[in-house]
């Protein structure tokens, strides 16, 4: 009978057991076949936030230097031809095998084949990243998908069209070779994998400089491991795979003299590190990801997404087996360091923490939560469904600045410019911005040399004065007498400063303006060409709201409202959906509209239009603004409304606080408006009343001389200075006072 009971017994907690570990029916089918659509959606995802143009100008440099190769049979390319400006030749740039790849690919298709070898080589990282994951059983799990997911995002910043594309593949590789090896995917003779990494670092050695970031890698992976055998960890490597992997190590160090520059061109790299570069924290690739600049690109958002993940995992498995990994912690460490000071480098961690947090996972024996199983899956799947959905968005509604949902040349390369510049001649000698340089070299050269372009080292001797200019306050005339440059070609973006100038300047004229940049000349130049005859529809391909906006400001800065109302209806039609549409087609609403009103002379609607809107890179709208607060002012004055014709004037300056005119008007109107109070002051004030206007007095008296101090300051011999001076010193005024208005 207690042997029937004990059977009974048993069974039944068998049972118990059996339904405590069987999942929810959704989960099983989540498990089954849910993996697929996250597999669907994550190559939706890949598909559609890389359709995008050719970044930025670097490719086309590239394609240059490959070209040279090609008709000079070398392999070192001469740095100094392209420019008609000082540039050094001394510098090491190896990427001669990454620039003939792109070269011949793009001689056979053209871009087309190249955007498509994109798409391949990130398929290939990504393949390779899951391979490894289904390897240790973890390919099928919603946890795999959200981390490839989180990867391929944060993957962005390192998949330019250019050689360092390559990098990317090439630190995937060397990253899957350790993790397959580290986790024992090859059953015979593991270790033996570790010897394809010299032959990785042969290649990546000769296709883009960043190989030094994953030689460093690959040298604290050795390291880490050293440790993990000497601390006896239980994930170490044994003896003999260590030993293959020391070697390994030492011989991919020494497959990276092997270039055509040998030794020296890893003693170059190292003096350039040792010696640093303040000016490239200029440009936007070696900002950090926290900089707000790239906001939209979400690197410091997938950085903390990865810090936050990496702490808790590792610091899970700490406590559950008190033991630890030193290889992944230091690896781990080093490269979210890294990532976090340049963006340029920030996609060297995303691939390494994922295999990583897959590794973790793995090793991890988890209890059977099947309770709240389901609540974990589903939100795991909400954070794939989220990253995937907002990349997809913005892809095709919030694009970044210089690019666009689809395939072709971004807005950092001026195209139509460029070939106005190869028809037209407008001179021999051009000046051009860093950003533009690349695809005007490409483009022009050898019938036009640059002024400077994006592969910066050439100029790196008088990079300040450039910067001073484009970037600063270096004024037009002092620039030019130092770089006597024929005519000019500016982009919308990178050179908005220098546009302003050249705009401003009575020595210099527009003649041309398109989608990406625009052409001044001389105005004493003997070149003609009218920009208002050229076809508005040359704006109709645009496709990103932001750049749309850029060419809408230049056409009225340009006083060429045919085109402005152009582009505004084009803008309308195209980016009704984009993300901020409303509020940036109601500006450019109202000042098309305010500024026909003031050609029309209706000076009051004009008014009401431009006075609240935002003027940026808008000169010309900004003086046909301050031409209109000053047409205000001088009614208010007719009309005695002292007050109210200050308050114009104020506005006036927050507009335009150098503006000598309105500072010596402003400090003679608040002047009067001063005296007008002190005489009307009731004499059967209290005392408190009294002391009230004694203080308002005082602060009155010091704004109209503040405003007076700035008016001599800056135009010391003004034509009404005198009279500034005379009241400066309690002379006051005697008769009426002229005003500049």
């Amino acid at each position: 009978m207690k042997k029937g009971h004990d059977k009974v017994k048993k069974l039944k907690q068998t049972k118990a057991c059996s339904t405590e570990a069987d999942p929810h029916p959704l989960v099983k089918i989540m498990i089954r076949h849910g993996y697929k659509l996250l597999l669907l959606l994550l190559l939706v995802t890949l598909a559609l936030r890389f359709a995008e143009p050719v970044k930025d100008s670097d490719l086309f440099f590239h394609l240059k230097y490959a070209e040279y190769m090609v008709e000079n049979q070398t392999l070192i390319p001469d740095h100094s031809i392209y420019s008609w400006t000082p540039a050094r030749n001394d510098a090491i740039y190896c990427t001669w095998m990454g620039s003939l790849f792109l070269y011949g690919l793009f001689k056979l298709g053209g871009l087309p084949l190249l955007f498509a070898m994109r798409y391949v080589l990130l398929a290939t990282a990504l393949s390779l990243l899951w391979w490894t994951a289904f390897k240790l059983k973890q390919g099928r799990k919603t946890t795999t998908w959200l981390i490839l997911t989180v990867c391929l995002l944060a993957l962005m910043p390192g998949t330019f069209l250019k050689p360092e594309l390559f990098s990317l593949l090439f630190f995937v590789l060397m990253t899957v070779v350790y993790f397959s090896v580290k986790a024992g995917i090859w059953k015979k003779q593991p270790g033996r994998a570790f010897f394809l990494l010299p032959a990785l670092f042969l290649l990546w050695v000769n296709t883009h400089g960043v190989f030094v970031f994953g030689l460093v890698t690959l040298c604290l992976m050795a390291c880490g491991e050293a440790i993990n055998t000497w601390r006896k960890v239980s994930t170490a490597l044994d003896k003999r795979t260590l030993h293959y992997f020391l070697i390994a190590t030492f011989l991919s160090v020494a497959a990276c003299l092997i270039t055509p520059y040998g030794l020296d061109y890893l003693l170059h790299i190292a003096e350039r590190f040792s010696q640093g570069d303040d000016a490239l924290k200029t440009v936007a690739a070696y900002l950090t990801i926290f900089d707000p600049r790239l906001r939209l690109t979400h690197s410091d958002q997938f950085w903390i997404i990865m810090s936050a993940s990496t702490v808790g995992l590792f610091g899970y498995y700490w406590l559950r087996y008190r033991s630890m990994d030193w290889s992944l912690l230091i690896l781990n460490g080093f490269l979210c360091w890294l990532a976090a000071q340049f963006h340029r480098t920030s996609f060297f961690w995303p691939p390494f923490w994922a295999l990583s947090m897959i590794y973790v996972l793995h090793k991890i024996e988890w209890p059977r939560w099947n309770k709240i199983k389901f609540v974990v899956q589903f939100c795991l799947v909400l954070g794939f469904l989220f990253l995937s959905g907002r990349a997809v968005y913005e892809a095709a509604y919030r694009p970044f600045a210089t690019r666009y949902l689809g395939f072709g040349i971004g807005y950092f390369n001026p195209v139509q410019a460029s070939d106005f510049v190869k028809k037209q001649r407008p001179g021999s000698r051009m000046y051009n911005s860093y950003n533009t340089g690349g695809y005007l070299l490409w483009d022009l050269y050898p019938g036009q040399k640059v002024f400077f372009d994006a592969r910066y080292f050439p100029f790196i001797d008088w990079y300040n004065e450039y910067y001073g200019f484009n970037d600063g306050d270096t004024p037009i005339e002092k620039f030019h007498s130092r770089y006597p440059f024929d005519f000019a070609v500016v982009d919308y973006i990178s050179s908005q400063s220098p546009i302003i100038k050249f705009l401003v300047s009575d020595k210099w004229k527009p003649v041309f303006y398109g989608p990406v940049a625009m052409v001044f000349v001389p105005t004493d130049s003997e070149f003609k060409h009218d920009y208002r005859s050229d076809d508005p529809r040359r704006f109709d391909n645009v496709r990103n709201l932001f750049q749309a906006r850029l060419c809408f400001y230049m056409a009225l800065n340009l006083e060429d409202p045919q085109t402005s109302r152009h582009i505004l209806e084009m803008m309308k039609r195209r980016f009704h959906r984009h993300y901020g549409t409303d509020i940036v087609l109601a500006n450019c609403t109202r000042m098309q509209e305010g500024i026909e009103a003031y050609h029309a002379g209706q000076y009051g609607e004009a008014l009401d239009l431009l006075g609240n809107i935002d003027l940026e890179m808008t000169p010309k709208v900004a003086l046909a603004l301050v031409r209109l607060r000053n047409w205000q002012c001088r009614e208010f004055i007719k009309e005695g409304r002292l007050q109210d014709a200050l308050q114009q004037l104020k506005s006036l300056l927050v507009l335009q606080p150098l503006y000598a005119d309105a500072l010596y008007n402003a400090g003679v109107i608040a002047f009067q408006v001063e005296q007008q109070r002190l005489s009307n002051r009731n004499e059967k004030s209290t005392a408190a009343m009294t002391s009230m206007n004694a203080v308002a007095n005082q602060i009155n008296e010091s704004q109209w001389r503040n405003y007076l101090n700035r008016f001599l300051k800056i135009q010391p011999d003004h034509r009404h200075a005198q009279i500034a001076r005379q009241l400066l010193e309690g002379k006051g005024l005697s008769g009426q006072v002229p005003l500049a208005l």
